[in-house]
């Protein structure tokens, strides 16, 4: 079963701290209600790296 809701791709400064990013996903979990899964480009795995850019949805 899948815990989360929604996946996000993020694109994050390089200096940004792991703790930083984890009180990012709070913010977005609390913005938007429900539990979200933050996904960096650069971790998206080549094999389906393609697909889910094609199925992006831009919002800022």
């Amino acid at each position: 079963m899948r815990l989360y809701v929604q996946d996000i791709l993020v694109e994050i400064e390089s200096d940004m701290s792991l703790l930083d990013f984890v009180g990012l996903k709070i913010e977005v979990e609390e913005a938007l209600g429900k539990k979200v899964d933050l996904v960096e480009y650069s971790t998206i795995k080549p094999l389906i790296k393609e697909r889910i850019l094609s199925e992006q949805v831009v919002i800022l």
